[in-house]
């Protein structure tokens, strides 16, 4: 296990960088942690940029390399685990998952409801409680979908790949003219309602409702802007122009 943990520094460029690594054993599963510096001791750093994405393609190479089990990415998961904090929190209060509810609901429905369309999964979402919210510009385009209950709001994309934008655009048949309606007064009902009552996460501190609407990569650029016009109803500010006067 000690090798494991040095090729994983190795990979991601630490070789020449203090660390601490020690092993745990406070889970079902042997593991290791490791605190390690950025600044090497010739003073070069290694840079975050994408250090998490960069992290798993290392580990699925070790996975492989040791014969230890293959765990599916992050990107892949159909559905996002629980962190530890929401099973303590689960334990600690006695109560249900808010994030796993929202799994049950929505893979239940779209089982359930096969040939439906996006009005319908709306509706059926909606008399279970659970809110929809899109993140669609001015144009019509839409590129991420956040799922609410109560005061519990999280993206699509962190419940699990089934239930980001593209695979319900995907299992729904969405067409962006006949279903542009639909979305559209989705987020209108959504606009109306006090959101800082009903939409106001825990236990996330400094909570932007707009963040978390996901974004696919391709996304162009400007339309974040236009959604918070189309959310909000609020009027875009014009840049005042700087000048000397005469």
């Amino acid at each position: 296990m000690t090798q494991i943990g040095h090729d994983y520094l190795e990979a991601n460029g630490f070789s020449q960088h203090q660390f601490i690594m020690f092993r745990h054993r406070d889970a079902e599963h042997p593991h290791l942690h490791i605190l390690v510096n950025r600044i090497g001791y010739d003073g070069s750093v290694v840079s975050d940029s994408n250090d998490f994405s960069r992290s798993e393609r290392i580990l699925r190479e070790l996975e492989k390399k040791y014969g230890l089990t293959e765990v599916v990415s992050s990107r892949q998961a159909k559905e996002r685990a629980m962190t530890k904090n929401e099973l303590e929190m689960v334990k600690r209060t006695g109560e249900e998952s808010k994030k796993l509810k929202l799994q049950m609901t929505l893979r239940k429905t779209l089982q359930d409801h096969p040939g439906m369309n996006l009005h319908q999964f709306v509706s059926r979402l909606e008399r279970q409680g659970i809110n929809v919210l899109f993140n669609q510009a001015s144009t019509g385009y839409v590129s991420g979908i956040s799922y609410g209950l109560g005061d519990f709001v999280i993206t699509g994309s962190k419940l699990g790949s089934d239930f980001k934008w593209r695979s319900i655009a995907n299992r729904l048949g969405y067409e962006q003219g006949r279903d542009h309606s639909a979305i559209s007064e989705a987020n209108i009902r959504i606009k109306q309602r006090d959101l800082s009552q009903n939409w106001s996460p825990k236990p996330e501190k400094g909570f932007d409702l707009l963040k978390t609407l996901e974004a696919h990569p391709g996304d162009r650029a400007g339309e974040h802007e236009s959604d918070r016009e189309t959310i909000l109803g609020r009027p875009r500010k014009k840049k005042k122009r700087r000048g000397r006067g005469i």
